[in-house]
């Protein structure tokens, strides 16, 4: 149900605003929504058609992570020219300092080659976790860490298996405020924000399942 309330809301501002800027942004977090539950077919679509938008708006950023978005729906739909798109965007973002941009195609990456070449996908998670660190953004760092649990074995999964439980306390903490400030404005009488309750949902549910999962790993 919340999914559903998200989308309708995205939406409807996109629907009333004629303006090119406003109708990007609200389009392109709509298919970041998608991609995030996995409706890929759905995000490749709206991100296909936005592609016009970026054109005329002159928004290298957004036509860069436009593209990126587009080869990682395409990769999960099995499409083989999803590597292509995801390499391009990389090659654009590694002309910039924008470090967690440039994380983001890493993880996209490992993602990729994670059932392919796991020693190249260990690679790309290593290359994001370094990006990541400089930003300071612990949710990316929870992904780079589950791409080298899983792509790592011996010392090093251990190592980075418990990095990732002392890092999901921080997520922890995010979850806490979060739900607070949903409680706050429900308390209040104001329409919560749909975003607010999906973001608190989607990463108490993912780091809850990922965390049993190590621990079941540590306790054999």
């Amino acid at each position: 149900p919340n999914f559903k309330k998200a989308v309708y809301y995205y939406k409807k501002a996109s629907e009333n605003t004629t303006d090119p800027v406003t109708q990007l942004k609200t389009q392109n977090e709509l298919a970041k929504l998608y991609l995030e539950f996995k409706n890929y077919s759905a995000a490749a679509s709206l991100l296909d058609s936005i592609k016009a938008i970026c054109g005329a708006v002159k928004n290298e950023t957004a036509k860069v992570e436009i593209t990126d978005n587009i080869g990682y729906a395409l990769f999960k739909l099995h499409d083989n020219k999803g590597l292509k798109e995801m390499e391009k965007a990389l090659q654009a973002r590694l002309k910039t300092e924008d470090s967690l941009s440039i994380a983001t195609s890493y993880l996209h990456l490992s993602d990729y080659y994670t059932h392919k070449q796991p020693e190249k996908a260990k690679e790309y998670a290593l290359l994001a976790y370094q990006h990541i660190k400089k930003t300071g953004n612990n949710s990316q760092l929870l992904e780079a860490l589950e791409l080298l649990v899983a792509n790592t074995s011996g010392a090093d999964l251990k190592h980075y298996s418990s990095e990732y439980i002392i890092q999901k306390k921080a997520i922890d903490k995010n979850i806490t405020e979060l739900k607070n400030k949903l409680s706050a404005t429900e308390s209040i009488g104001l329409p919560h924000i749909p975003e607010l309750r999906l973001s608190v949902n989607k990463a108490y549910y993912k780091t809850l399942l990922y965390t049993l999962s190590l621990m079941l790993f540590f306790s054999v």
